[in-house]
């Protein structure tokens, strides 16, 4: 995919997404506080004020990346001048009324990976995980998934690699919804697709929502896009790396 401005095609899901460059040195590097002269004066007050400097970078890094992404689909709007706000589940909504169709994003981000995505299908989530993350995925099988999610994950043979697939699934559904794993994650299972299909969810809301989901193509981690649109609507993803010059080109 070129590096230039991108015109989004009717209901599609743009993945963007950003590891440091091979021979890069420090690239982003928190010390310097990159925010300052990118972002809103807000966001810099809160970046700021945070007092973990690796998780400030890495927050800069995941609404840079967006912000650069929006501009891409929606070329005419600086990066900076994009209006995010946040829901109180941490949800990002874009307030911008320039008149065009709005415009849906969610971003995630792991060990040196940042991912977003950008959309006009519709609420959108994202989740990307480091597979050899120093973590006990299994303790998560009867925190967060159902009965029947559990079941079929430890008839799998993939082990680890099978349960963290499942669980950025599970997250990027979550997120698309604007929820939060520990109150939603079991209102709902992720259902196995057919080669060639999304995912979908079985829900047992009231209100049934209508989730399509899929995997992304990242080497070397794992990831999942999540959209609220009805499965009959064509839907289809495209994918970007971005690299240390040309995120911070602007």
């Amino acid at each position: 995919m070129d590096s230039g401005a991108q015109i989004m095609h009717a209901l599609t899901l743009s993945v963007h997404w950003w590891t440091p460059d091979a021979n890069a040195v420090a690239p982003l590097a928190a010390t310097s506080a990159p925010w300052h002269g990118r972002l809103p004066m807000h966001e810099c007050a809160r970046l700021d004020g945070m007092q973990h400097v690796g998780r400030a970078c890495a927050s800069f890094r995941a609404q840079w990346l967006t912000r650069r992404a929006l501009s891409a689909v929606r070329p005419g709007t600086e990066p900076g001048a994009w209006l995010i706000d946040r829901l109180p589940s941490g949800k990002p909504v874009i307030r911008n009324a320039d008149g065009a169709a709005p415009l849906f994003c969610n971003w995630s981000h792991t060990d040196r990976l940042v991912a977003c995505v950008v959309t006009d299908a519709g609420d959108t989530g994202i989740d990307v995980e480091c597979p050899d993350a120093q973590r006990d995925w299994n303790r998560f099988l009867e925190r967060f998934f159902t009965p029947a999610e559990r079941e079929r994950l430890t008839g799998e043979t993939g082990g680890t690699t099978a349960l963290v697939r499942a669980w950025t699934l599970k997250e990027a559904a979550v997120k698309a919804r604007g929820g939060g794993m520990l109150r939603d994650a079991q209102t709902f299972s992720v259902q196995p697709k057919k080669p060639g299909e999304w995912f979908t969810v079985s829900d047992t809301l009231e209100a049934h929502t209508p989730i399509r989901l899929a995997e992304l193509p990242l080497p070397g981690w794992i990831g999942a896009a999540a959209v609220v649109s009805d499965s009959s609507v064509p839907l289809r993803i495209e994918c970007r790396r971005w690299s240390d010059a040309e995120l911070l080109s602007v």
